[in-house]
C-alpha cells in the first residue's frame, strides 16, 4: 500500500532531514516480524510504499507509528498521513 506522509517543522525547510522514522507494525505477527522502520522522514512530502513485514498468510495490516530519534526539546513537528485506512483491516468474501 502506498501512503503519503507530510512533515512540517518549526525551523527546518522542505527537503531537510528530520529525527522522525515511520514504523509499520503487523497484526498477528511472527515473533520477529512485529514492527519495521520503513522510512526516515524528511520535511515536506514523503511518498512511501508500506512493505509486507510478515511471511505468514495472516490478516494484513497494522498500525503506523512515528518514532522520534532526536533529543532536542525545541523540535516541533507536525505530521499528516494521506492514504491507507483509519483502522487497518482485511475483507473476506
Amino acid at each position: 500500500e502506498e501512503i503519503t506522509v507530510y512533515v512540517g517543522h518549526n525551523t527546518k525547510r522542505t527537503g531537510e532531514n528530520t529525527n522522525l522514522q515511520l514504523v509499520s507494525t503487523q497484526y498477528h505477527a511472527e515473533s520477529d516480524g512485529l514492527a519495521k522502520v520503513v522510512a526516515t522522514l524528511k520535511v515536506g512530502r514523503n511518498d512511501i510504499t508500506i512493505p509486507k513485514i510478515s511471511s505468514t498468510d495472516v490478516e494484513s495490516g497494522g498500525a503506523l507509528y512515528v518514532q522520534y530519534t532526536g533529543n532536542r526539546a525545541d523540535d516541533d513537528y507536525a505530521v499528516r498521513v494521506s492514504g491507507g485506512v483509519q483502522v487497518p483491516r482485511t475483507f473476506t468474501r
